[in-house]
Parts: C-alpha cells; structure tokens; sequence
C-alpha cells in the first residue's frame, strides 16, 4: 500500500506540476479555471490550460476540498487521504489538536471565549498552519484540507504561509433546487463559498467537480479528474 501511495502522490504531482486538460467524464464535470457544470456521455478534450510549477518550500503536495455539504464530500477526502498517504485535516481534527496552554494559538482562542467574543477569523488558519508543520516533523508529506478555508480571507491568511496546489470544489444539483427555499441565511453561505470559490479561480488553482447521484461514479470521476484513474480502487457504499 505504500508503495501505491507513494506512487498515486508522484503521479499526482506529476500532473498538477505540468498541462492540465480539461475534461469531462460520464455525468462528472471537471472544468479548470471555470464553473461550466454539464452532462457529456464520453471524455471530450478541451483548451489546455497551464499550471504553474510547483514550488513549495515544503515537500509533497497541498490539496483542499471545498463546496456543498450535500456533496458529502469528506467521504471523499478521507479516502484519497489514505491512497496518497496524507492526513485529511478538518474542523473535527483541528478541535482535537492538543495545543500548548502558552502558545499564541490558544491564548487568543482561551480569550475569545472567556470574554464570549467570537473566535478570530484568522485563527482557523493559523491552527491549519500549526497541524502541517506538526505533520512535516513527523514525516509527513502533504495534506488534503476538507472544507478548510471557508472564506476567501482565511484563504488569503493560508496562502500567505503555505502553498496551495489544487483545490477542487465539488459542486451539487441540489445547491440549484435550494434557490426556491433560500432565506437571508443561505444567502450569506452562499455569498461567501462563492467569493472563495472565485478567490481560487483567479489563483487558477480550481478544478469545479459536479458529483454524481451515485457515490461510486463520483468517486471514478474525482480520480479521472485529477489524472489518476489507473488506480485500482473501487468504492464501496
């Protein structure tokens, strides 16, 4: 299995460093650079787009998974986590990130709720940041960050501090059957995912993945998207 995830992170690497076609397969969309979300029954080549080299300080590759929650896409996360042999990093693990009561990170988050303040924006990504560094020193070799940055400022803070490879926004028909029902509420959810949506767009970092009804096909289409459909892997509901 090691050898296998050593080679899927290589190839994945390999791809993301280089020409990035953008295709779409079966009922899954994967566009680059742009939202086109449509149904093609084969793949069709389109317009190559470049990518730029890769050039982290740290090794290995910085992946981040956005979008609806319908999409349930920390199923998908935590699965290519294990075949790339990285750590999946969520909200749930962040809170049960053990932190030094002197650090910096935890006095601002133990005054903030002492005083009933919310917590500062730029803490989440500070804690992310505080988890990959953790990581590399324990030989780590890269992240996948499920539903982290949630905004586009948080996006802003992390780029500053550790680069971002790819980040694939997976993108659900039920967002579109939501329009009927949506309050003030939803409005600023969708305001904000959408500003960080375009923040990484014009990165030129977004791959947009329209998920399928099937988790199965869902799951062959995130692999086809990101160039790694040779991996054996078959998904199991």
């Amino acid at each position: 299995m090691a050898s296998i995830s050593r080679a899927a992170a290589r190839d994945l690497a390999r791809w993301i460093s280089t020409v990035l076609p953008r295709r779409r397969y079966g009922t899954m969309t994967a566009t680059w650079g742009m939202s086109n979300p449509d149904y093609e029954s084969e793949w069709e080549e389109e317009p190559q787009l470049m990518m730029a080299t890769l050039e982290s300080e740290t090794p290995g590759l910085g992946l981040v998974f956005i979008g609806s929650p319908a999409t349930e896409k920390h199923v998908y996360a935590t699965r290519l986590a294990k075949i790339l042999d990285v750590p999946c990093i969520s909200m749930a693990s962040l809170l049960r990130m053990e932190l030094n009561p002197s650090s910096r990170i935890y006095k601002k988050i133990a005054n903030a709720v002492n005083q009933g303040k919310p917590v500062p924006e730029e803490t989440l990504p500070e804690l992310v940041l505080e988890r990959i560094e953790q990581g590399y020193l324990r030989g780590e070799t890269g992240f996948i960050l499920d539903g982290i940055p949630r905004t586009s400022t948080q996006a802003e803070i992390l780029d500053q501090n550790q680069d971002i490879d790819l980040v694939v926004n997976f993108k659900s028909m039920n967002d579109i059957n939501l329009e009927s029902a949506r309050n003030h509420a939803w409005e600023h959810k969708h305001s904000t995912r959408r500003q960080l949506e375009e923040y990484y767009r014009n990165k030129n970092k977004l791959l947009d993945l329209q998920v399928a009804d099937d988790p199965a096909e869902t799951w062959q289409g995130l692999l086809a998207a990101l160039n790694l459909q040779h991996i054996d892997d078959t998904f199991v509901v």
